[in-house]
């Protein structure tokens, strides 16, 4: 009796795995459809994160998703990585603001506590976009 239940737990625990598994592919499915639709792209490539990444293409990444869109023979690269670099410009400016705030001793003593998160959350993003612009260019180029 022992042996056929645990033979039969066995068998529930395949079909909850198999289940799932189907779930998520359709999930993945109804996902590249929508993409697609959005996109009115002729042509969606699903990949495993294994698979090497287009070069010179835009990504916009989420939680269980990477989504690339190629970008070479589509637009003036040269002219988009200008547009980076002056965005760069600007980020590393506004960076440098918060970077003093930071270490500023006078500063975190003296601010509320608030203030000084907000500080250095704005700094943390600016520093995360700065990394990224500078990916995007290097991808680019």
């Amino acid at each position: 009796v022992l042996a056929k239940a645990k033979d039969l737990e066995n068998k529930n625990a395949q079909l909850s795995a198999q289940a799932i598994e189907k779930k998520e592919l359709a999930e993945k499915l109804a996902q590249a459809k929508q993409q697609e639709e959005l996109a009115k792209a002729k042509e969606v490539h699903i990949a495993s994160k294994n698979e090497n990444r287009p070069e010179k293409a835009i990504m916009k990444a989420t939680t269980h998703t990477e989504v690339f869109l190629p970008l070479e023979g589509v637009i003036d690269l040269s002219e988009q990585v200008k547009r980076l670099e002056n965005d760069l410009k600007k980020t590393q400016k506004e960076f440098e603001k918060y970077d003093k705030k930071i270490s500023n001793e006078r500063f975190l003593a003296n601010a509320k506590p608030e203030v000084v998160e907000e500080v250095k959350a704005n700094h943390s993003e600016l520093k995360e976009k700065i990394e990224s612009i500078e990916d995007r260019i290097k991808a680019f180029k």
